[in-house]
């Protein structure tokens, strides 16, 4: 076996850092972030899922505004606002507008 000099030790380094799983904020998987992405983690479906900005956009098209409407009163792309929308309906598990539209009427704050 080789002796390990300088570039050998940087590039095991580099392997052992890649190896160690990373949270979605990008920290590594230390007792700190355990902990603190524990605490924080959103759930995958359901309105607690959505960002700010999903909620934003889904209220939005709730009301009737079209991507391109929706996107001009956020002061962002039509293309971002479709990329939100269609991760609403994921976490959502709804197909459409209406659907949509029926469940945030439901919301008590609605």
């Amino acid at each position: 076996m080789r002796a390990a000099g300088p570039a050998r030790e940087r590039l095991e380094g580099a392997r052992d850092t890649c190896k160690r799983p990373v949270f979605h904020n990008g920290r590594p998987d230390d007792d700190a972030a355990i902990g603190a992405a524990a605490a924080g983690r959103r759930p995958v479906q359901g309105w607690e899922a959505l960002t700010a900005s999903e909620v934003k956009v889904a209220r939005l098209i709730a009301q009737g505004h079209t991507n391109r409407s929706a996107a001009d009163l956020l002061v962002v792309s039509p293309h971002t606002v479709n990329t939100h929308l269609t991760a609403v309906f994921r976490k959502l598990a709804v197909n459409s507008r209406v659907q949509l539209a029926n469940l945030v009427t439901a919301l008590p704050d609605g």
